[in-house]
């Protein structure tokens, strides 16, 4: 699901988060050099792996599953509203502001975020399943 190479991550960190969080390693050094994490609820992580990329860290990913996420209803429940879906939009346009993104990943991201963050919750939740967490 994820790319393994440093500069596939970096390519694929434009439209989505480029780690799984629960197994991220990462060292303190680099994450002090990045600003560690700001507040920018509810994508922190993203924020700073994307500070973390653009600041010099490298990054890899092991293409073996290591580990299994339980995801109960009240994950899709989260991630959709439109207050949900208005702040992300709002954190992809700095991301196009800074030169992180290009419009091409602006719009595919943004477009992405409003299906998904607007669409009902059992078709949300079939959505992350079918198409995002394969």
């Amino acid at each position: 699901m994820f790319p393994a190479s440093h500069e596939e991550l970096v390519d694929f960190s434009r439209r989505k988060v480029p780690f799984c969080h629960p197994a991220v390693m990462m060292k303190k050094s680099a994450v002090l050099r990045a600003g560690n994490y700001h507040n920018v609820f509810p994508h922190d992580d993203y924020d700073l792996f994307v500070r973390m990329l653009a600041t010099g860290s490298v990054g890899c990913t092991v293409k073996e599953i290591l580990f299994h996420v339980r995801v109960s209803e009240d994950f899709y429940k989260r991630r959709g509203g439109v207050k949900y879906v208005m702040t992300l939009l709002g954190y992809n346009l700095q991301l196009l502001k800074t030169g992180w993104m290009r419009p091409s990943d602006f719009i595919v991201r943004s477009c992405g975020n409003i299906i998904f963050g607007l669409a009902p919750v059992h078709l949300r939740s079939w959505l992350y399943r079918r198409l995002l967490r394969k």
